[in-house]
């Protein structure tokens, strides 16, 4: 199948509207055959596990779904009676995965877990080692990204999937070169190295990026007075702003949402909504404590809270 189709371009943009803070979307378009799926679509919660979708469901719904009461003495844990009330929890074929990292711990002991909290406080597993698992079946050591610990570089699906022809982008309401989504399309020693992840991000294969990290707002979609490269390097960005690159830019919403309608789609697309560090999560007025909808949304493309 030709690569790039404009379709696919319009659906990846219209998600760049429902992903919720700290979340990473990944896109791959497959080939045209009956026997299996058209589009491929993987949804990332970054950091999120069981018990905060069950935290959702109880603010959503009153309900929760995978919660468990665990005797740490006997070692018994006993599922409780729960509800379905998330669309995915309805799926014919659910499954899990771990994503620790190679230098971290080993595996996840529930009874240690439940037993002991300082235990589960330490090592934990960091974005970018969990972002590589997820995005090449590698584990990888804390803060590594796309190199497996040796520092072989690991190919990751989407990669894989240009290689065969096929579209591929990244959508998130973090900034693009955060570990998470960088993990689809940037091979870094250190996570910390946003410039140098920013910078083979653009020049990869991925098709459309579109994600958080202006370098003229705030967090409250704001222009700022002095530029703030902490996650897009200067060059870059004026090479973007130049059309230097192979990747039409836009940042305006009323951008996004022609495109998102299927007006003049471009081939290949970086989007950066104006606002510095998330789409929604950071602005003034979200505090904890704060209520989910109580502070005001950014005017940006994105339904997150």
């Amino acid at each position: 199948m030709p690569r790039r189709p404009a379709r696919w371009l319009a659906l990846a943009l219209a998600l760049a509207g429902t992903v919720t803070a700290g979340a990473a979307v990944v896109l791959v378009t497959a080939a045209q055959d009956p026997a299996g799926p058209e589009n491929v679509i993987l949804l990332i919660g970054d950091g999120m596990g069981y018990n905060h979708v069950d935290a959702a469901s109880l603010y959503e719904h009153g309900t929760t779904y995978a919660q468990v009461a665990v005797d740490p003495a006997a070692g018994t844990v006993e599922h409780l009676p729960g509800t379905a009330s998330q669309v995915f929890q309805h799926f014919p074929v659910q499954v899990a995965m771990s994503t620790f990292s190679a230098d971290g711990r080993a595996e996840y002991d529930p009874e240690r877990a439940w037993s002991d909290f300082g235990w589960i406080s330490e090592g934990a597993t960091d974005s970018a080692a969990a972002g590589t698992a997820l995005a090449t079946g590698v584990k990888t050591n804390n803060g590594v990204l796309g190199l497996d610990p040796s520092g072989a570089r690991v190919t990751s699906v989407a990669e894989r999937a240009a290689e065969v022809g096929k579209a591929t982008g990244v959508v998130t309401s973090v900034p693009f070169s955060h570990a998470t989504p960088a993990s689809f399309g940037a091979h870094n020693a250190t996570r910390g190295d946003l410039h140098g992840i920013s910078d083979e991000m653009i020049a990869g294969p991925l098709d459309v990026i579109v994600g958080a990290g202006h370098p003229l707002y705030d967090d409250d979609h704001q222009p700022i007075g002095t530029p703030r490269f902490d996650y897009l390097s200067e060059s870059s960005w004026n090479a973007l702003q130049d059309g230097r690159t192979s990747r039409t830019f836009v940042e305006d919403t009323a951008d996004f949402e022609a495109m998102a309608a299927g007006q003049d789609v471009p081939e290949q697309l970086f989007g950066l909504t104006q606002v510095a560090s998330t789409l929604q999560q950071a602005r003034s007025g979200h505090v904890e404590g704060a209520l989910p909808f109580d502070v005001a949304r950014n005017d940006v493309p994105s339904l997150a809270t």
